[in-house]
């Protein structure tokens, strides 16, 4: 084998491994490129979830604070309703009121003064009334019949 075999023999041999590894090469920067993305695609989930599980959070503990805020207001209705089916003096000056608050919103006239002041005539007799039967009424029918009078 003469030198210059030799040399051709080693200088294909050498282009060929030269080509295998820029080969390699670019499949490792090919890779490289490729495990980066993907680590940079999981800390941008990683947050996305963390982000999420805090909104969840938030979301469960607003959630459970309107409940509690809720049972809350029901048991205030529940406690002024109790003691307004008591009261009927209560009721009836409640309901003036708000006959009041219209009348006047849509006129101020003689004979809507006269019917305010009326109503609160009915009002302190109502609940003059309301005294008396508790106190001199003599059978639970009789305070009954007169309640369903002031009713009606």
């Amino acid at each position: 084998v003469t030198s210059e075999e030799y040399l051709r023999t080693n200088k294909s041999f050498y282009d060929e491994k030269n080509q295998v590894l820029k080969r390699w090469r670019r499949t490792a920067e090919s890779l490289t490129l490729a495990s980066q993305q993907a680590f940079n695609r999981t800390e941008d989930l990683s947050s996305q979830y963390f982000l999420a599980v805090s909104q969840s959070n938030t979301r469960r503990t607003a959630r459970e604070e309107a409940q509690e805020e809720l049972t809350r207001a029901e048991r205030n209705v529940q406690l002024v309703n109790q003691t307004l089916s008591d009261n009927l003096t209560v009721l009836v000056s409640a309901w003036l009121q708000q006959q009041d608050l219209v009348k006047a919103s849509q006129s101020a006239r003689w004979s809507e003064r006269l019917l305010a002041a009326a109503k609160e005539v009915l009002v302190t007799m109502v609940g003059s009334l309301e005294s008396f039967l508790d106190n001199y009424v003599v059978s639970l029918s009789d305070k009954d019949a007169v309640l369903q009078l002031m009713n009606a």
